[in-house]
């Protein structure tokens, strides 16, 4: 049986509730595999890291998927006295407060569209989350490789 969910909510209403929530900046993109990118990513055989067919296909980790929400949390402390340690090390583990965030902000989401499913994680599902974020429109890559938020530059998660 194959139901779509209907939900009044636009991306406007999500991304309200994401500033509400005091998440810095959240893009949406589609569920549909990223052949191009699957062409750049090497097919490594090796027990960390997953095959480049699911990497780029976010439903291999929820077959139900229709859309990706992704969040970008800006960070940026003042400087320590001379420590030699990146500045995102200052602060608490940016998995388990990212995932507070996007557990509250999916929470809210099912109070308008209870029927929604979600997948919740900062770096620890094979998707190539940067990539994602490029796609959802959060900033964009650098010779570098990094991607650079417009607001934030590279001071986020």
């Amino acid at each position: 049986m194959n139901t779509e969910i209907k939900s009044h909510l636009t991306t406007a209403d999500i991304k309200q509730m994401a500033r509400a929530l005091g998440i810095s900046d959240l893009g949406i993109c589609s569920a549909e595999p990223d052949y191009a990118l699957l062409a750049r990513l090497p097919d490594g055989k090796t027990p960390f890291v997953a095959p480049a067919k699911e990497r780029i296909a976010p439903r291999s980790v929820l077959s139900s998927a229709k859309s990706i929400i992704v969040g970008a949390f800006h960070y940026a402390n003042p400087p320590q006295a001379k420590a030699n340690i990146s500045c995102y090390a200052w602060i608490a583990d940016y998995h388990s407060v990212i995932k507070e965030y996007l557990t509250r902000l999916l929470e809210n989401i099912r109070k308008s569209a209870p029927q929604t499913e979600g997948y919740i994680f900062t770096d620890s599902s094979p998707l190539c989350d940067k990539a994602l974020a490029y796609r959802a429109g959060l900033g964009y890559f650098g010779k570098n490789s990094l991607l650079l938020h417009p607001k934030f530059g590279s001071l986020f998660f």
